[in-house]
């Protein structure tokens, strides 16, 4: 699952809906190893409406990609998550 993650995040930034599109998972399985990959320093996340993030002004590691650019599409604020410098130098490139 952790390359699985790795590979789904290799080409850009992506949601956790994107990534649960990707993934032969379920949500708390893809969350559960997006904090152990997170907590191992692979991978980041932006919550708008969260914290440094309330306005969705791009002012975020994630500003090309973020979902509050885009029209909403429930009521729960999206996760975006993204590959650090410390994957991206460890990740082989997509073939």
């Amino acid at each position: 699952m952790l390359e699985q993650l790795l590979a789904a995040l290799r080409p850009r930034p992506r949601t956790l809906r994107e990534l649960l599109g990707l993934l032969d998972a379920g949500v708390g399985q893809v969350e559960s190893a997006l904090l152990q990959l997170q907590r191992g320093g692979y991978v980041d996340r932006a919550i708008p409406e969260e914290g440094s993030c309330h306005s969705g002004c791009g002012h975020c590691s994630v500003k090309n990609f973020c979902p509050s650019t885009a029209p909403p599409t429930s009521s729960v604020p999206e996760e975006t998550w993204r590959l650090t410098d410390k994957a991206l130098s460890r990740v082989s490139p997509p073939a």
